[in-house]
């Protein structure tokens, strides 16, 4: 035995890790990150990308420069209850520190 393990599939399991972001997987992406803005839809986009970061499991800058890249796109938002409908959504803005 080498000591590799395989899933049923054949490939490595980091091919299909899900806590790899796959660019390939938007619309599972999409579900998420819709039920993280309904569960506050009065965040910002770094206390978005802090969510979708955890559940992830990835880095936060990586989460916010994907969430920064849907939102200059306009593919920011969420489904409404019924999952049928696509609802556009702006975040709250950051507020600035002060100094």
């Amino acid at each position: 035995m080498t000591g590799k393990v395989k899933n049923k599939g054949g490939r490595p399991p980091d091919e299909d890790d899900p806590r790899i972001w796959k660019v390939g997987e938007l619309e599972i992406t999409t579900a998420l990150i819709s039920m993280c803005i309904k569960e506050n839809l009065n965040q910002t986009l770094t206390e978005l990308a802090s969510r979708v970061a955890v559940d992830k499991c990835r880095p936060l800058g990586e989460s916010l420069a994907v969430l920064r890249e849907l939102e200059e796109k306009g593919r920011l938002g969420y489904y409404n209850n019924l999952g049928m409908d696509w609802i556009p959504w702006e975040p709250k803005k950051e507020r600035k520190k002060r100094k």
